[in-house]
């Protein structure tokens, strides 16, 4: 009987024996494995078909944290718990991103009015454009039901201007839902986006006296958006068509000019993921900030004989490609 129970101990406890082994091997890869279940947490979220509720994010990540400050001195357990105090961690990260983004949405289809906003974005779509909208004034909405942005189809003929504040006659409706369960969710992403409305305009808009951005980063915001734009506009007028097109895509991100057929064909030919930003795209941005910021740094004898500048440099990579994605 002792030894039957022994043996079973024995097997129940030899995983654990094991496992200990194999953190001891990967100790100094144990690392990279905090993105996966901060990543795993994340997904969890989004997977959920109900919303949770604060407290349950919140309250999970603090048990996580708390299990980690008591099972410190071992070591197996300590890494099992860290392990799960990364996956609330996610967890509680995607819920408090989504209560951060809460705006008002509309609940049902507007008839004609007369909206005044300012544009914050500018997209193509086919020969025609997309313009984002914040600082709404919509009549016959109250102030707390009005959403924080908007996008409306634009005109061929409109000549609206990123920053300018515009009255456009239009119809608004709810951010569309997916089609087919599973398809693209345009609902969701439009309430990351804060965009709580989707329309057209039913004539060109007028430009009206606006209101300045708000502070620096919002200027900053807009500069780099018209910046942006110029790039557009610059590279279509030299390449006109669907080379113009693609290379915008390729430098700025905007696909909307890209016609329906050349999309299907790349989609074919497995090209797609040349219009993402992929991790490609991040590593090269990285690489150049690194190297610049590097370079700047040598210039300058006394850091860099002094202080850790290559950290430095690796630094301000990691910062901008987060900004970037």
């Amino acid at each position: 009987m002792f030894a039957s129970v022994a043996e079973v101990v024995r097997w129940r406890w030899t995983p654990w024996l094991d496992l200990g082994a194999v953190v001891e091997a990967e100790r100094e890869r144990l690392i990279l494995w905090a993105p996966v279940f901060y990543g795993a947490g994340i997904g969890a979220y989004f997977g959920r078909a109900t919303e949770p509720d604060v407290w349950v994010a919140g309250a999970g990540a603090l048990a996580a944290a708390g299990l980690v400050w008591f099972s410190r001195r071992r070591a197996v357990p300590l890494l099992l718990c860290a392990a799960l105090a990364l996956f609330a961690s996610g967890f509680a990260a995607a819920k408090l991103r989504t209560e951060l983004q809460a705006a008002p949405v509309l609940t049902r289809e507007t008839g004609t009015l007369m909206l005044s906003g300012r544009v914050v974005a500018l997209e193509s779509h086919g020969k025609a454009r997309r313009a984002i909208l914040d600082r709404l004034v919509l009549p016959g909405v109250d102030p707390a039901e009005t959403p924080a942005k908007v996008r409306i189809r634009l005109l061929p003929r409109d000549t609206a201007k990123l920053g300018e504040r515009m009255q456009v006659l239009v119809r608004l409706r709810p951010p569309p839902i997916p089609v087919l369960p599973g398809g693209y969710d345009f609902q969701r992403r439009a309430y990351f986006q804060r965009i709580g409305s989707v329309g057209f305009a039913l004539q060109p808009g007028r430009t009206v006296p606006g209101i300045s951005p708000a502070g620096w980063l919002d200027r900053a915001g807009l500069w780099v958006g018209g910046l942006r734009q110029a790039l557009n506009d610059r590279i279509r007028a030299s390449l006109p068509e669907v080379p113009g097109a693609v290379a915008v895509a390729l430098i700025t991100g905007d696909r909307g000019a890209i016609p329906r057929p050349v999309l299907d064909d790349m989609r074919a030919a497995g090209l797609a993921h040349l219009l993402a930003i992929s991790g490609l795209h991040l590593g090269l941005v990285s690489a150049l900030i690194f190297g610049g910021v590097r370079l700047c740094l040598a210039l300058v004898g006394p850091l860099a004989l002094r202080f850790p500048i290559k950290k430095w440099a690796a630094l301000a990579a990691l910062a901008g490609s987060l900004r970037i994605s």
